[in-house]
């Protein structure tokens, strides 16, 4: 193994807001980042959250120790890490960490994957419990939210394996200590190499030479371009890790859901006296719940805070049955303030399925004025990809524009 190009932060040193994280990311270094307290808070809270003091502290143990956990704290572990899941706290925690690295706009949280993985044996036997459900071990569908248990290590990868034109940044850290074997591996001497996915076995692994070396203490994270080339840690055997991924896609100028989906804009965590985090993730898990008032003011609360479309086009997806205005409103919104054709687009596709004709005309109109006037895209691709791009292209995006004008 090698050290490589490994730059050496202090959580201090990102919050000054005076390291160009983006440059030098993109120029393929890696970034470890010490002691940052949001991971630090984060853990305390999702101890908080798996319940008793039993509990806390057999999860003290897990951490500081490597001690498994009883079956009863491991799924009460499992409980926590869901609600952080579909509360986004892992973005709400870091959120000023990650406007303070001054990242080209639009920004994207992906909200954080977990990572768990337990000897084996206790995953058999949770798996055999029947407290578990199945979807906690294997997921249903690739595009539903990953599972509990880590099913097994990644293959060898970049993230994105096509032509596109955001830049990702990929954050990793563990929720413990982290030894050489168990942080994730990185090649960053293949960056601009034109060695591309493939399976991570031994021989795999043996042909790609040295990875970085680097341990993590808790509350340290390794920060790198989504493009790196990188796999699963080799990991103690018969030890635990609990880990996460979490991505922040910038210069994203739509919803990155080619490549995947339940990413944010950044602007939905804005500190402000009336957050709209709390309203979104009510509208993702209780949207049966809402009444035509409460929509009201959830669009009277969004249009005082900065503008992000993806709460827009939840809003109206949420609405449209009880609140018909408001759900209109919404879409009135993305079209009128939205500077990018994708979501303008989708604006008025949701328009048009609602028999909002009208919305979609001048949706198709903006999106025609919005495609002909487009800079070059920008390029972070340290490597020529032969795939084609998934994302909508503004070719497809003036296509529908124009089978809407006719």
């Amino acid at each position: 193994m090698q050290n490589g190009p490994i730059v050496e932060l202090s959580y201090r040193d990102i919050m000054t807001g005076r390291m160009p994280v983006f440059d030098t990311l993109r120029n393929g270094s890696v970034l470890i980042v010490r002691g940052i307290a949001p991971i630090l808070a984060g853990r305390a809270e999702m101890i908080q959250r798996a319940g008793t003091a039993s509990t806390a502290g057999e999860l003290a143990a897990f951490y500081e120790a490597g001690q498994t956990p009883s079956l009863e704290t491991i799924a009460a572990l499992g409980g926590a890490i869901k609600t952080f899941r579909s509360h986004r706290r892992w973005s709400v925690h870091l959120h000023d960490f990650f406007t303070a690295m001054n990242l080209p706009g639009p920004v994207l949280y992906d909200g954080g994957i977990p990572r768990l993985v337990l000897p084996a044996a206790v995953v058999a036997q949770a798996r055999a419990s029947g407290v578990f459900d199945p979807a906690d071990f294997k997921r249903l569908d690739p595009a539903s939210a990953t599972e509990i248990f880590m099913p097994a290590p990644a293959n060898i990868h970049r993230d994105y394996n096509r032509q596109h034109h955001l830049f990702q940044i990929n954050i990793w850290w563990p929720l413990h200590d982290a030894s050489a074997r168990e942080v994730l591996r990185i090649y960053p001497h293949l960056y601009h190499a034109p060695v591309y996915d493939r399976n991570g076995d031994a021989d795999g692994l043996a042909a790609l030479g040295p990875h970085l070396e680097y341990r993590l203490a808790f509350g340290d994270a390794i920060l790198f371009h989504g493009e790196q080339l990188h796999t699963s840690p080799v990991g103690v055997p018969g030890g635990r890790r609990q880990s996460v991924d979490f991505r922040v896609a910038c210069c994203c100028t739509d919803d990155n859901a080619h490549y995947r989906s339940g990413y944010l804009n950044a602007h939905n965590f804005a500190a402000t006296p009336d957050s709209a985090i709390e309203r979104i993730v009510r509208m993702e898990t209780e949207a049966e719940n809402l009444a035509a008032p409460w929509f009201d003011a959830a669009f009277a609360a969004f249009n005082e805070l900065p503008f992000a479309e993806d709460r827009y086009l939840l809003l109206h997806q949420t609405a449209k049955a009880v609140n018909p205005a408001v759900a209109a409103a919404a879409l009135e919104e993305v079209v009128a303030r939205s500077g990018y054709y994708f979501w303008v687009m989708r604006a008025g596709e949701l328009g048009a399925a609602a028999g909002l004709a009208g919305i979609a005309k001048q949706a198709a109109a903006r999106v025609l004025v919005l495609t002909s006037a487009l800079p070059p895209p920008p390029d972070f691709m340290p490597v020529a990809y032969a795939n084609p791009p998934n994302h909508v292209t503004p070719e497809a995006a003036t296509a529908w524009a124009e089978g809407i004008v006719r």
